[in-house]
């Protein structure tokens, strides 16, 4: 957001106006074209502005991009109103920003009119100080990662060579350094956007938590799960992974099964298939992981004006199938009695291996097609 903030301040101003005036709309004409006017904005913020001239800019477009779908969302799909129920201008700004900044759809506390309590001086004051203890720890992360990898590939002498379509294929040679770079690129997107997004996150929580006491720190539990719990892809995807998208996704996928119930409640794509047969789980799944690629591709066409589309699809359909495959083997498991729950400690030690595996076959003709034009010129 600082993207639009610092070069197009016009265009944010836009933005944040037509969307805070256009959710306290009923349905209408002006709702509409207030509506409209958000995505304008949003539009020509993306559009014109230079965004590599900021670090990881395609963590960045992705959350600017990102809110843009989710604001969008809320106008069009959802259709959420904040209306004068929700008590006074200033409560309903209040309410709006905690809508705006609910990527996940989480539960909000019950909170009636007049009767919220925020948290208390000693709540934000301990929340403060764990979250920049957190952000001090995400800092030194990002630093011993940049070492390590930097320590890894110097000594190969990277070229442009190294990211030719020829490098691409599911397995590399047994060159070492063919071997080690593949390894690298396979866990560098992993830390990055962990490091980013939580930091972002850290602040925001922060911001709404110890500053302002518009929320209690129970609304804002961590973006990403427990890395050790991700020893099958699934559970990279569907536990460790962060999930600021899948209300989007969901909100699609529901308009494209004529779920009319899932977006009015709000639900998110995992609530959304609690009740679902095998059949249509599987389809949100693949849905989901198409929708992602397809967002994945509006932000290449923004970062680098190259959408690589295929290699989207490709790689994000590659994981949906790997997902399926881990879920007939765990089902045929189940049917033949083999003990369900959380594995012993070796065979989550296999799992972590397979993940990485996975990604090391797959990640290059996914990342490399973005890296070769910029290294190459």
């Amino acid at each position: 957001m600082n993207i639009l903030l610092s070069q197009h301040s016009l265009s944010w101003c836009l933005l944040s106006t037509a969307f805070f005036v256009a959710i306290q709309q009923q349905p209408g004409r002006l709702r509409l074209a207030l509506s409209l006017t958000h995505l304008l904005a949003m539009y020509k913020g993306l559009a014109v502005c230079d965004v590599t001239m900021i670090p990881y800019p395609d963590i960045w477009v992705t959350v600017a991009l990102g809110a843009t779908l989710h604001t969008s969302s809320l106008l069009f799909l959802r259709r959420i109103v904040v209306g004068p129920e929700h008590g006074t201008a200033c409560q309903r700004l209040r309410e709006t920003f905690r809508i705006w900044i609910n990527y996940r759809l989480l539960p909000s506390v019950d909170t009636e009119q007049g009767s919220f309590r925020g948290p208390t001086a000693r709540q934000r004051g301990a929340f403060l100080v764990g979250r920049c203890r957190h952000i001090l720890a995400l800092v030194l992360i990002h630093i011993a990662t940049i070492n390590a990898m930097s320590a890894a590939t110097r000594p190969l002498n990277v070229s442009v060579d190294d990211f030719a379509p020829s490098q691409r294929g599911i397995l590399p040679s047994l060159a070492y350094r063919d071997v080690v770079l593949r390894m690298v690129m396979s866990v560098q997107w992993i830390l990055a956007t962990y490091v980013v997004f939580s930091l972002g996150h850290d602040v925001l929580a922060m911001f709404f938590v110890s500053i302002t006491g518009w929320d209690l720190p129970s609304d804002w539990p961590p973006l990403f799960g427990s890395i050790l719990e991700a020893y099958t892809l699934r559970r990279f995807w569907g536990v460790f992974w962060h999930r600021l998208h899948l209300g989007v996704c969901n909100a699609v996928i529901s308009l494209i099964l004529r779920r009319e119930g899932n977006l009015a409640t709000g639900k998110t794509a995992r609530q959304g298939a609690g009740k679902d047969s095998l059949a249509i789980k599987g389809l949100r799944a693949f849905l989901t992981f198409s929708v992602s690629a397809v967002y994945h591709a509006a932000v290449n066409k923004l970062v680098s004006g190259s959408a690589n589309l295929r290699e989207e699809l490709r790689f994000f359909l590659s994981s949906f199938a790997v997902c399926l495959i881990e879920t007939v083997v765990s089902e045929a498991a189940r049917r033949e009695g083999l003990p369900q729950g959380r594995p012993r400690l070796g065979f989550r030690l296999l799992g972590y291996l397979w993940v990485l595996f996975v990604f090391f076959c797959t990640v290059p003709s996914w990342h490399y097609p973005k890296i070769y034009p910029a290294v190459n010129s």
